[in-house]
């Protein structure tokens, strides 16, 4: 049997019917919208626990590696302070010890006590071997020049030594031969005072003969010979007990004119 005509469905047949979703503040939630919203969420949940957790734990690890950066920086300039204090020392030790070198080299009272004994032991070990008395060197002078004895202000040393250095001056004279007169003199020059020499002078002493007997009891004739008369100025350099006079630019105020006031 055939059954002719349209055959229409039923409008619902066939089709899903369309979801029904809450509306929150004009916003379908959707499984999409929902997925977003806690995408967002977990993204923000993250960010507050990387604010409230993660990022104090970070700077407080930034924190110490700069108070340990310091506290190496620290270190470091100990180290480097203790080795300037160290050769600030050594430097000062070097120049303690130069400046009792330098000293040695001036006299002091006790060397100049003895500074006679010394002269004339110089005289005497330049008669090795001479045994006549009139042949012998021999020092007939040695006085001290008070007048021209003291502290140093002429510059005649430098304008540096005024007033720090003192100077006694001896006259000193020697009488014998060349010889024995440069031996003298070069034997003088390694005296431990520092000394200077000056103003020398130097003469011929009459002629002396000498007169030998002979075996019937006759006076002979002999030889003559003469000695150089050498004479000199002698200075020995001491440090100065005077406080130095001050440098250019040091004068205290006292003294100094006041300023006219204005009127």
């Amino acid at each position: 049997m055939t059954v002719s005509g349209d055959f229409i469905p039923d409008g619902d047949q066939g089709f899903e019917e369309e979801a029904q979703f809450p509306t929150v503040f004009g916003l379908q939630l959707s499984p999409v919208v929902l997925g977003v919203l806690a995408a967002l969420l977990l993204i923000g949940a993250a960010v507050l626990a990387f604010l409230n957790l993660v990022q104090p734990r970070l700077q407080e690890r930034a924190s110490l590696r700069q108070q340990i950066s310091e506290r190496e920086a620290q270190l470091s300039d100990t180290e480097e302070l203790r080795r300037l204090i160290e050769e600030t020392r050594a430097e000062r030790e070097a120049a303690e010890q130069l400046q009792a070198d330098v000293l040695e080299l001036f006299a002091d009272e006790e060397s100049l006590e003895t500074l006679l004994l010394d002269v004339n032991a110089r005289v005497q070990s330049a008669n090795a071997g001479v045994g006549d008395e009139d042949r012998r060197a021999v020092l007939s002078r040695f006085e001290l020049d008070e007048g021209a004895s003291g502290v140093i202000t002429d510059g005649s040393l430098g304008e540096a030594v005024n007033g720090r250095l003192e100077r006694r001056v001896y006259n000193v004279e020697i009488k014998g031969s060349f010889a024995q007169v440069q031996s003298i003199l070069r034997s003088m020059e390694r005296l431990q005072p520092l000394l200077t020499m000056h103003d020398f002078n130097t003469s011929l002493e009459e002629a002396s003969r000498t007169w030998l007997i002979s075996e019937d009891g006759s006076f002979i004739e002999g030889d003559a010979f003469s000695r150089l008369v050498t004479s000199f100025r002698l200075d020995a350099l001491l440090p100065s007990d005077a406080p130095p006079p001050p440098l250019p630019g040091e004068e205290g105020a006292e003294g100094q004119p006041a300023e006219a006031e204005s009127t």
